[in-house]
């Protein structure tokens, strides 16, 4: 089952709280960032029911033997339909990992077309069944990443802070190896919101 949005917008507050950094007066989104993506629980949200289902796609097409408890074709053939179905409105899941899956796809505007072809938001075919289901983690990581930066874009616009380049700030604010003096405010494009985040981390550092 798929908790609440207000239930990860909990436990993202919680996350935040609890992570080295702390500014008084920035954004969630914002915040969130100096953790790393793996670290935002709504990613773990996301991933997890999606890197279940390429993972049971995978054991059914490489394993040999095959797990006794793995998904045969004809089952994996009918959960695909269902979560088509459900992001294109011709049926609706209410619950259980099947909705998980769907509800998880459509955040990061993720489609399926076969049962082993996936789309991600950029329009790039990804075929579960290469590889393993590792490999497909590094293309969620970069859809959440995308997804994250629009929100954090529109709420300092919002606020008259933006936009700034997210990109290199993920760089700085993740890195243990570079020292927050150096971090290069310019091509961040400064702005008050990042300016009291990165002092937060420079203190801390200390």
């Amino acid at each position: 089952m798929r908790p609440r949005n207000t239930t990860i917008t909990k436990v993202r507050r919680w996350a935040v709280r609890a992570g080295h950094c702390k500014p008084f007066g920035v954004h969630t989104e914002l915040r969130l960032l100096a953790g790393g993506t793996q670290g935002d629980p709504e990613f773990a949200v996301n991933k997890a029911p999606i890197y279940r289902l390429a993972r049971e796609i995978w054991l059914r097409a490489h394993s040999n033997p095959v797990p006794g408890d793995a998904l045969t074709w004809e089952e994996i053939r009918r959960a695909v339909y269902a979560i088509h179905g459900h992001q294109t409105g011709t049926c609706r899941l209410q619950q259980g990992p099947l909705y998980a899956v769907a509800e998880a796809m459509s955040e990061w505007k993720w489609s399926i077309t076969t049962s082993t072809v996936w789309i991600n938001e950029k329009g790039s075919c990804l075929d579960v069944t290469v590889g393993s289901p590792s490999m497909l983690v590094k293309y969620m990581i970069a859809s959440h990443e995308t997804m994250v930066n629009q929100r954090v874009q529109e709420q300092l616009v919002k606020r008259g802070k933006g936009p700034i380049n997210l990109e290199i700030m993920r760089k700085y604010m993740t890195s243990k190896k570079v020292p927050a003096w150096e971090i290069p405010y310019d091509a961040i494009h400064k702005q008050n919101t990042t300016d009291r985040c990165l002092a937060s981390k420079a203190r801390l550092a200390d």
